[in-house]
């Protein structure tokens, strides 16, 4: 169907093109549907759509998401008979596509090539709107103000017309800017490769010339965001001082506040007032007004925020006191600080506190551009298209940030490796010679200044754990409450251990001296030119040496260069040859002793030791040109050119030292004398075959309890799965609280009423040649009987897929939608699928043990394909399981049985919610230890019973019509 609106302009006219197809593969899938929009800037010329017959079967998954029949289908044309339309209507127009290069390989495996030049609304969007926690295409309509219909969603025409007016939405946007900065960016996205760069040239050329950015102080920038207004120099506001009040909490005023007709009820609607919740948030008031240490265990539907945030609220606001909040996840941070914050300070007002209750978000200072880093180094060379990809995307956002936080930009892993030079940085920040620090324009500095001037600071167990051990980022607190938990034991691994791969061991040496350029850069040529620049008498007296050493360590980082390759090409042969066709797991090997005797490490120690000199004397040289530059005697004035060269020359030479400090620490514990209470380990990236070394803690209670815990007088930690049995041993131990005062509330839902845990006693172990088979059978008559409405829960990726691809066809003919992470979507896109979307099974993995949120019948059944026990070969798992006596005992099983209770957890979501809980795990029933699982869970109905009576159980528990499966 083609419609013409107008005759052909001679404006520029673009296509915007969308496909619908069987699949996403070019090579295998086929097309069924084409739609485009040829359009201008100003209006709509044509629009064109067509359905197609394929050459295959189209899944009903397919069908579903798109609404278009088998019968429309079969009586459209093939897509032959539309090339030469296509053709005509496309000609040599620019394709605008959401990313586009699909669209395209899927035409040209179709029979239709072509060679127009491309525009991508997806790469454009990241760029121009980089606060979007979503890059979908009804997402980016939405933003830019329109809304895709229902029926348009999903079908060719709809999303052409839509991504016509993305296009047209973010061509205005751009026109927004000043034409100094558009140029640079234009340079910056040539520089990446970005066939979008013209659309920034041409609206530079267009714009009239902008005055520049006004720099701190009256100093010129070489950079141009005119839109940096916000950046005008803020009031910095007042510390938080303490009120001199020494008042409990009033207990009974919190019972007021959540009781049915209290504040919090008028705040929030269909609030209704929950006992476990009350008694939380009593253990939690306790815990303040007695300075204990508590640990809570509180299932979901508890409202374990409100809980912990208003004791915690009362208690700050009361006293002129800080209570830090620490979360796992970016979700929560958001909830509490936009959500539950705010009705909580409602709330208190009502309640007659009218002191306001203030609140911050913290995180680490590398999350924060640095102005004078950037200001410095933009105009830097290149280093490769992800670098100038990342300046082109910081110069857009820098007007629009008020954070400067690098959460807001989307950046790809390569994009986000350049982060570093431009981010804020220990060592690095010196804010009494800072223009931005001092007119109070600096993110970080800014930031802290919020954080010290409220009562509660929300950050995470990163931010929180490194404060700890690397220096105080947080301003000063006593009270701490650490929202999921059972995530800490891991976070707290991660932030103790190392990983160094080549690429950061030549970036550190980069930092130094580059050697891969035309010309010398890093901190050590630049220190000499420095020196040479200087008329001071030490400057004079050492500038010979000063040149002389330049050159040495440049042959040295040409040495290292040479040996680092040659170090990492010893240290794979540890493992072996990649194995292929593994699902893309990693492969590592641990650092033991008889690892250590082997010809491949002493080979490899040797290459280390030759590498550990020249390493040692790069940083000695840093720390030379450091001292010369520090006894040197300049005029006590900022303003002076050689002073700020002096400045920035040190500010990297001891970001520089400290990086390569950092890398010889790592080298030497590897391949000197080991440090006995940690692992190391070599390890092979499953996807790219990078090779790394690595190193953990053995255990994190003892550093727990010194770093975070030490000088608090409050901790709370609360969780909806801490306990084993009912008991907090296991996690108290390992979170170095042996003597916490523990609260175990379990669920607030009524699970006998609600939940049918159902274990099938003729399923074989999952170690038994026959598992999957059964497994797939029983997973095709239950999701038949269930019409889908479910979530199965597996403990690798190859089984996902494996058990995806064998029942997606023939479940789909019986009305029920596969899709598997990994394969059909990101998380967030097969959540809301299996929201929105009847009849849909999910397969899952990993994250989606935990985080699974969906209300109703849309996720009545959750199943355990296995127990998610750890995987033995995991270095930091093998090597902590040496140190118990009965290692399944003590460590695997428990560990299990808290990533169950998270995988349980998914099926009950609200007090009306009804499901059941399939374990094809026959060890719940085969092995003594199986009842740990099942009494780990509140009471439910359990039954064991037999695969055959599965179907129609489930079915007649969730109270759908039994669907038989044929």
């Amino acid at each position: 169907m083609t419609h013409r609106t107008s005759p052909t302009t001679t404006a520029s006219e673009y296509v915007a093109l969308d496909v619908e197809a069987t699949g996403a593969d070019p090579q295998r899938d086929s097309v069924i549907e084409v739609g485009l929009v040829v359009f201008t800037r100003d209006r709509e010329i044509l629009r064109y759509t067509q359905t197609v017959r394929p050459e295959q079967r189209v899944s009903r998954d397919i069908l579903r998401l798109t609404g278009i029949t088998e019968e429309e289908l079969a009586r459209s044309p093939g897509f032959a008979e539309i090339i030469p339309t296509l053709r005509e209507h496309i000609g040599s127009r620019p394709i605008v596509g959401q990313s586009v290069r699909n669209d395209i390989a899927m035409l040209d495996s179709a029979g239709l090539k072509l060679t127009n030049r491309q525009v991508d609304t997806f790469q454009l969007a990241t760029a121009l709107l980089p606060d979007m926690p979503n890059y979908g295409l009804s997402a980016i309509a939405e933003r830019l103000g329109r809304t895709i219909s229902d029926d348009d969603r999903h079908r060719a025409l709809g999303d052409a017309e839509a991504t016509a007016h993305i296009f047209r939405a973010l061509l205005d946007r751009i026109d927004t800017y000043d034409p100094s900065t558009l140029s640079q960016v234009a340079m910056f996205a040539r520089a990446a490769s970005w066939p979008e760069a013209r659309f920034f040239e041409e609206a530079a050329r267009d714009l009239r010339e902008a005055p520049l950015f006004a720099m701190p102080d009256g100093q010129a920038s070489h950079t141009v965001p005119l839109e940096l207004k916000f950046l005008a120099p803020r009031e910095r506001p007042e510390p938080l001082r303490p009120t001199g009040k020494t008042d409990p909490v009033n207990i009974r005023g919190i019972e007021h506040l959540l009781s049915d007709d209290g504040p919090l009820a008028h705040v929030l609607e269909r609030y209704e007032s929950r006992p476990t919740q009350v008694t939380m948030a009593k253990g939690v008031a306790k815990a303040l007004n007695d300075e204990q240490q508590l640990l809570v265990e509180a299932g979901t539907g508890t409202g374990k925020s409100l809980a912990y945030l208003l004791p915690s609220a009362i208690y700050a606001v009361t006293r002129g006191e800080r209570v830090v909040v620490s979360t796992a996840t970016i979700a929560l941070q958001d909830q509490l600080y936009r959500k539950d914050l705010p009705d909580v300070h409602t709330a208190l007002i009502e309640a007659g506190v009218n002191e306001e209750l203030r609140v911050a978000v913290m995180k680490g200072r590398q999350n924060y551009l640095c102005l004078k880093q950037w200001f410095a180094h933009v105009n830097d060379p290149v280093e490769d298209e992800h670098d100038a990809a990342l300046r082109a995307k910081i110069l857009l956002w820098l007007g629009q940030t008020e954070t400067g936080d690098r959460a807001e930009l989307r950046l790809t892993t390569e994009e986000d490796r350049h982060w570093r030079k431009f981010a804020s940085e220990r060592g690095r920040c010196t804010p009494a010679r800072c223009p931005y620090a001092a007119s109070h324009q600096c993110f970080f500095h800014r930031a802290r200044h919020l954080a010290a001037n409220a009562h509660v600071v929300i950050a995470n167990h990163s931010l929180v754990l490194s404060n700890a051990a690397e220096g105080r980022v947080l301003p000063s607190f006593e009270r701490l409450v650490i929202d999921e938990a059972h995530h800490l034991e891991d976070e707290a691994t991660r932030q103790l251990s190392f990983v160094l791969d080549r690429p950061a061991l030549e970036d550190a040496v980069k930092a130094l001296v580059r050697t891969d350029g035309s010309t010398q850069g890093g901190a050590v040529p630049i220190a000499a030119a420095v020196l040479g620049r200087v008329r001071d008498a030490t400057a004079i007296r050492h500038t010979e040496k000063a040149v002389a050493l330049a050159d040495e360590m440049t042959q040295a980082a040409v040495q290292v260069g040479s040996l680092t390759g040659e170090l990492f090409t010893r240290i794979a042969a540890l493992i072996g040859k990649p194995r292929f066709g593994g699902g893309g797991y990693a492969q590592s090997q641990r650092l033991t002793g008889p690892v250590r005797d082997s010809g491949h490490f002493l080979d490899a120690s040797m290459i280390w030791q030759e590498l550990d000199y020249h390493l040692r004397k790069l940083m000695e040289a840093g720390a030379w040109f450091l001292q010369v530059l520090d006894e040197i005697s300049l005029p006590n004035d900022d303003q002076l050119p050689i002073v700020q060269q002096r400045d920035e020359a040190m500010l990297d030479l001891m970001s520089g030292v400290d990086q390569l400090s950092s890398v010889i620490r790592m080298l030497t514990e590897c391949f000197g004398e080991a440090d006995r209470t940690k692992v190391y380990w070599v390890q092979r990236s499953g996807q790219i075959g990078a090779i790394s070394l690595n190193g953990a803690p053995l255990d994190v209670s003892m550093l727990l309890n010194q770093l975070v815990y030490s000088g608090l007088r409050t901790v709370v930690l609360t969780s909806a799965t801490l306990t084993i049995d009912g008991s907090f041993t296991f996690i108290a131990e390992h979170l170095g609280l042996d003597n916490a005062e523990t609260l175990d509330l379990g669920s607030p839902f009524d699970h006998e009423r609600s939940t049918l845990v159902y274990v099938p006693e003729d399923m074989p172990e999952p170690s038994h040649p026959s598992y999957t088979d059964y497994l797939n059978e029983v997973l095709t008559e239950l999701l038949v009987a269930t019409k889908g409405r479910a979530l199965v829960l597996f403990t690798s990726h190859r089984a996902l897929r494996d058990a995806r691809n064998a029942l997606k066809g023939y479940l789909e003919q019986h009305n029920v939608i596969v899709l598997g992470q990994g394969v059909d979507g990101n998380p967030r896109q097969l959540i809301e699928r299996l929201r929105s979307t009847p009849g849909t099974v999910v397969f899952g993995t990993s994250s989606f043990w935990e985080g699974v949120d969906v209300v109703g019948d849309a996720l009545s059944v959750v199943v355990i394909a296995k127990f998610p026990f750890s995987v033995p070969s995991d270095p930091v798992f093998e090597a902590r399981s040496e140190l118990y006596e009965n290692p399944f005992a003590e460590l695997s099983l428990p560990l299990a049985v808290l990533k169950f209770k998270q995988g349980f957890g998914r099926l009950i979501r609200s007090a009306d919610d009804r499901g059941v809980c399939v374990i094809l795990d026959k060890r719940a029933i085969s092995k003594r230890y199986g009842s740990s699982f099942v009494q780990s869970l509140p009471p439910c109905n359990v039954v064991v019973g037999s695969s055959y009576e599965l179907p129609e159980e489930a079915a007649r528990w969730i109270g759908a019509p039994v669907a038989q499966a044929t």
